[in-house]
């Protein structure tokens, strides 16, 4: 396979090594994918708790996600976005609402914010890039 890919693909979209990962990075993914392992065992001995914490879990999940792509792509706003789906978890688990509408709620906020995020990044993209028409 890996052949046939080299003589297929390569030659018309390029070869791109990706970097190897360091090993502080595969020690650090390691603790956080026990840590997650270790919660999510806990929660599954009582579902009520388990119920209760689904909002904060995956607000914290997701601002996790989105801390990420934002060291990795260089893009501060999604330090920002990540920091307001993290919050919106927690004020969702204080307000005491049901766990799956909590949760639900958390998804729709972080979609709706990075829609609006990037409608904006794309605006202020448009009014400084101007394209000149071509024959």
């Amino acid at each position: 396979m890996h052949t046939l890919k080299a003589r297929l693909t390569y030659p018309r979209t390029g070869y791109v090594a990706y970097r190897q990962p360091r090993l502080w990075q595969r020690v650090l993914g390691g603790l956080v994918g026990l840590g997650v392992g270790i919660a999510l065992v806990n929660l599954t001995f009582d579902v009520q708790l388990a119920t209760a914490w689904m909002p904060v879990i995956i607000g914290v999940t997701l601002a996790g996600g989105m801390t990420y792509l934002g060291a990795y792509l260089d893009l501060p706003r999604f330090y920002a976005l990540a920091m307001f789906v993290a919050s919106i978890g927690l004020l969702i688990h204080w307000l005491a609402l049901d766990g799956f509408l909590g949760a639900s709620l958390v998804i729709i906020a972080a979609g709706a914010w990075m829609l609006v995020a990037g409608g904006i990044t794309l605006y202020r993209y448009l009014q400084r890039t101007h394209v000149e028409e071509q024959l």
